[in-house]
């Protein structure tokens, strides 16, 4: 058994010039997995908040960051002097910060800007499956793409690997980091979890974008997806590259060096095999969700690939016939839909969060 221990140095009062050459000691001893717990700062100078820039550039978390820091933040990093930040918002840059217990890996933009979406990552990909679509949706929205719990960088925790828990801790999730009312979108894995959420919390939840996750009963998936689901055990994988690697070669329009990477990092070893347990949670689990679908109330957009082998259409119109508010938005794609199409995936995220979601309430109502 491996156990990972973070240290959390909590800071109170003022963070300035003279106070930093304390702070670099006390993180320089504790390594990288130092989480810096701001929640009691009340002060801090343009020294300060370079050194913070730098560690969350570094991917350190900064937990209770008050917003008027992180704001200043966003201005001490670079370019933000020669006015790229429209340029900024089209760069997804990763942080990490807490969650239920849990580390988890982020990327936020446009804050204070309109409503806020947050994006769930798609498996196995991380939360750059979006970067394509992240300049159109900061330059309109407040957008949070996060790696779902042992998806992605995200830390794992066993019990998260299924639906139902995973809707619950989206919950937790949204009230820790107080971020409601919020859209959700989330394709693929995300489909079920945003479900439960939306179920269990509707106040929290002003629509969902989802699509491209296993729904229908009985089960209708395809290819390497019905394979791991059904596979008594996931021994067969014992090279996570060697079985991805194809996977992301084979998206249409390719995938670049360094998302590729990205990828392969983050289900190398065991991460890959472990992750699989949420799918093959969906025997037991996606009956228990069927059966409240019809309570489901909140606006939901059912957007994915009606060419997706993998998660055939048949899911779609599984939700579509038992959310009694939804609608169909299928799009000329496989299974990648958000990366083989993303203008077009993007085109109808800022209909729907733009308005869409309200009007197709009013015609339920009417």
């Amino acid at each position: 058994m491996t156990f990972k221990i973070t240290v959390v140095l909590r800071i109170s009062g003022r963070i300035d010039a003279e106070h930093l050459g304390e702070l670099r000691a006390c993180v320089l001893k504790h390594g990288p997995r130092v989480v810096l717990d701001l929640g009691e700062v009340q002060l801090v100078d343009v020294a300060a908040v370079r050194f913070l820039t730098r560690c969350d550039a570094a991917d350190m978390e900064l937990r209770n960051c008050a917003r008027y820091i992180r704001e200043w933040m966003d201005r001490e990093r670079p370019g933000a002097e020669r006015g790229d930040n429209v340029a900024d918002k089209t760069t997804m840059k990763p942080a990490f910060r807490t969650a239920d217990g849990v580390r988890i890996r982020y990327a936020e933009a446009g804050r204070g800007a309109g409503e806020t979406v947050v994006l769930t990552c798609p498996w196995p990909e991380s939360l750059f499956a979006f970067r394509k679509v992240w300049g159109r949706l900061a330059q309109r929205f407040h957008v949070i793409a996060i790696d779902l719990p042992g998806f992605g960088r995200s830390d794992r925790r066993l019990d998260l690997y299924a639906p139902k828990a995973m809707g619950a801790f989206l919950v937790k999730l949204i009230n820790e980091w107080q971020l409601g009312p919020v859209h959700l979108v989330g394709p693929d894995v995300g489909t079920s979890a945003q479900l439960w959420a939306a179920a269990t919390n509707p106040k929290l939840v002003r629509s969902l974008v989802i699509g491209g996750g296993a729904m229908a009963l009985p089960l209708q998936t395809g290819g390497a997806l019905k394979t791991i689901i059904e596979a008594p055990n996931m021994d067969w994988v014992t090279d996570s590259a060697q079985t991805l690697g194809p996977v992301y070669d084979a998206i249409p329009g390719g995938t670049p060096p360094e998302i590729k990477a990205d990828y392969l990092t983050s289900y190398a070893g065991d991460r890959f095999a472990e992750s699989a347990r949420y799918v093959r949670s969906y025997p037991v689990e996606l009956p228990l969700l069927a059966k409240i679908l019809p309570t489901i109330t909140t606006p939901v957009l059912l957007m994915s690939g009606a060419n997706d082998e993998l998660v055939p259409l048949v899911n779609a119109e599984f939700l579509h016939e038992r959310l009694p508010n939804s609608r169909m938005g299928m799009l000329q794609a496989g299974h990648f839909a958000w990366e083989e199409v993303s203008d077009q995936y993007a085109d109808g995220l800022v209909e729907w969060i733009g308005g869409g979601y309200r009007r197709l309430s009013l015609q339920e109502e009417s």
